[in-house]
C-alpha cells in the first residue's frame, strides 16, 4: 500500500526558552512616581522589547532619608549578556535625559556600565505657594532647557524637580524668571547630588 512507508513524526521538542540575564539599572535623581514611569520606565520597556534587547521586570524608587527619594531602579531581564548589552540600554537611557552619575549592572557577574548626561536642580516652595502655577511658569521660563520631573512633599514643603544639561544654567534661569514673572517669585533653587 500506498502510507506503509511512512513512519510516525517524532515528538516534537519545545524550543528551549531564550536566557534572561538579571540588570539593574539606577538613576540617582529625584523624581515623582508619575514622571518616572513616563519618562522612563514605559518607553524604556518599549524600546526593550522593540529591539528584542529584552523587558523591563519592575522599578522602584529607592528611598532616601527622609521623604525625598533617593533614586530610580529599573530591574531588567535582558537577552544577552555581553558588555555591549549594558551600553545600548545605558545610551537608551541617555536619549531619555538619564541623570550623570547613573549606572547599570549585571546581578551575576556584577559587570557595570556609567551613563547619564543630565543635571538636577530642586526647588523648595513655601506651603503658600501655589506649586501649580509656580511649576508652569519655570516650564515656560526654562522653554526646554530643563524638563520638569515632578514633584515630592519633603520636611513640610513642596519640592519641584528640574533635568537638564547644566544645573547652573537652569537655576540661573529660574532666577533671572522670577524678576520678570511674579509666579516665580523667591526662587530656592539648588543642584542636586
Amino acid at each position: 500500500m500506498f502510507f506503509r512507508g511512512l513512519r510516525k513524526k517524532p515528538e516534537a521538542t519545545p524550543i528551549a526558552r531564550e536566557a534572561r540575564h538579571g540588570a539593574v539599572a539606577y538613576l540617582p535623581m529625584k523624581t515623582g512616581d508619575t514622571e518616572a514611569v513616563e519618562s522612563f520606565a514605559r518607553p524604556l520597556r518599549e524600546q526593550l522589547v522593540a529591539s528584542a534587547l529584552g523587558d523591563l521586570a519592575g522599578y522602584k524608587m529607592r528611598p532616601g532619608r527622609s521623604d525625598e527619594p533617593q533614586g530610580l531602579e529599573l530591574h531588567l531581564q535582558l537577552a544577552s549578556a555581553h558588555p555591549r548589552a549594558l551600553q545600548s540600554v545605558g545610551n537608551m537611557l541617555d536619549d531619555m535625559d538619564a541623570p550623570v552619575g547613573s549606572t547599570i549592572e549585571f546581578t551575576e557577574t556584577g559587570q557595570r556600565h556609567l551613563f547619564g548626561r543630565t543635571e538636577g536642580v530642586a526647588v523648595d516652595l513655601d506651603g503658600d505657594t501655589d506649586w501649580l502655577a509656580f511649576a508652569e511658569a519655570a516650564i515656560e521660563t526654562l522653554a526646554g532647557a530643563a524638563v520638569y520631573q515632578g514633584s515630592r512633599v519633603v520636611a513640610g514643603r513642596r519640592r519641584l524637580y528640574f533635568y537638564g544639561e547644566n544645573a547652573t544654567t537652569i537655576a540661573t534661569a529660574l532666577r533671572a524668571g522670577s524678576q520678570l514673572d511674579p509666579r516665580l517669585s523667591d526662587v530656592d533653587a539648588h543642584r542636586l547630588t
